[in-house]
């Protein structure tokens, strides 16, 4: 476990997507009220870049922890202040670690929000289309697409006061991070007749990978334990939901 401060939060709209005018609009086939959101952020460990990994914290759904950080984020971002502000300490920084939630089968995972074209490179020559939002993660020559069989999560944790020890945050063990995420932008490369559970926050971002209080109604086997924690930290995975 470390310690992380955020950097670079955004709060964004699943199926946001840019139009020929390039404004944002929102894909209604994807999100049809326009309502459902998420908060990213860069996590940099408070002990130097050689410490503890970098990344991504993945899509966070979470409608009350997307509330608290909209009054200091700007409009640009996603927010409703002018410009953006600092970030009180307690919303700036957290613990934690990654880890890595494996699934009972291949699978395939989703575009949260339109993922832009990018012209060729001298390391990818043949560039890459654009995306909507929805469509499977492609590889790098949009070909075919990928096949994941485990997803990065970020694992969250308090101290209790009572006891002194670590605890997992409530719904962020792995198990319950990863089942979350699974059942909000992966799918199953063959039907596995699982039911997914209605989301009461939702889903992946185009680049990289949320907290979520979700409960799984049918937990997926996971080798990690549900109690909190010694374990070996893993390097955040690139996956590829957000732009």
């Amino acid at each position: 476990m470390a310690r992380y401060k955020l950097m670079n939060v955004q709060i964004r709209k699943v199926g946001e997507r840019i139009d020929a005018q390039g404004n944002k609009t929102i894909d209604p086939s994807i999100n049809p009220d326009g309502k459902r959101r998420f908060l990213t952020a860069s996590l940099i460990p408070t002990g130097g870049v050689w410490g503890a990994s970098m990344g991504s914290l993945p899509p966070v759904f979470e409608e009350g922890l997307i509330q608290l950080y909209e009054p200091y984020l700007s409009t640009a971002n996603g927010g409703s202040a002018q410009t953006d502000q600092p970030l009180p300490d307690d919303l700036a920084y957290l613990n934690g670690a990654w880890a890595e939630w494996t699934a009972p089968a291949p699978f395939y995972k989703k575009y949260l929000v339109g993922v832009a074209a990018r012209k060729p490179t001298p390391l990818l020559p043949q560039g890459r289309p654009a995306y909507p939002a929805g469509h499977k993660v492609m590889n790098a020559d949009g070909s075919s697409p990928v096949i994941y069989t485990s997803i990065s999560v970020f694992t969250i944790f308090y101290q209790d006061e009572d006891t002194g020890k670590l605890e997992y945050r409530k719904g962020c063990t792995v198990n319950e991070l990863g089942t979350a995420q699974f059942q909000n932008y992966c799918e199953f490369v063959q039907p596995q007749g699982i039911e997914k559970t209605p989301m009461v926050e939702d889903d992946v971002t185009g680049g990289q990978q949320p907290i979520f209080t979700q409960q799984p109604q049918q937990p997926v086997q996971q080798q990690v334990q549900q109690q909190a924690p010694t374990f070996t930290q893993q390097p955040q995975q690139q996956g590829a939901m957000m732009p």
